[in-house]
């Protein structure tokens, strides 16, 4: 642990992750119809993802979809059209089929009514083009999906809290 101009800086670690993730946890912190849009292909890891948010308990809802253009057809047609709120998080990979990540958040970012949904890239791409081009194209953050199963937990739980609960979103969004 350091020390600095009043800021606490811990390792980021297994525990430090689960012991925030246990404190924001709680059945009512004002996360009733509030949801989260994942955006994966793989199966595997969607079924990953969804068991770790449930477990984490942040959302209400959490949203599947498969490819860029299926995400883009939810949140014009659920969302937009059909009154479905939007969601309070949306978690993108950037490899998709049909309609990759990028274009996604290009597309997001360029239309006023979804403009201030917060997007984390979620991807197992490291490649420094990709976390540039995505913050170039407007994402809130970048996440590298954990390579250590023990740490996938812990850090969409993070990711999903911050967002969640403790980030104030725009009222259009919320």
């Amino acid at each position: 642990m350091v020390q600095a101009a009043g800021i606490v800086w811990m390792p980021l670690n297994r525990e430090v992750l689960l012991k925030c993730c246990n404190m924001l946890k709680c059945n009512d912190c004002g996360t009733n119809g509030k949801n989260i849009l994942l955006v994966e292909d793989c199966e595997d890891e969607a079924l990953l993802a969804k068991r770790a948010l449930k477990k984490a308990g942040i959302a209400k809802r959490i949203v599947w979809v498969k490819d860029g253009a299926e995400a883009l057809d939810y949140l014009h047609r659920e969302c937009l059209e059909n009154g479905t709120p939007l969601p309070q998080l949306m978690l993108l990979d950037i490899q998709l089929p049909r309609v990759d990540g990028l274009g996604v958040l290009r597309a997001i970012r360029a239309d006023g009514r979804l403009s201030g949904v917060p997007v984390v890239m979620f991807s197992s791409s490291t490649e420094d083009q990709d976390v540039l081009d995505s913050y170039r194209f407007g994402a809130n953050g970048y996440v590298s999906k954990p390579v250590d199963s023990r740490l996938y937990d812990s850090v969409l739980c993070s990711i999903s809290s911050y967002w969640v609960v403790v980030n104030r979103c725009p009222s259009a969004v919320c």
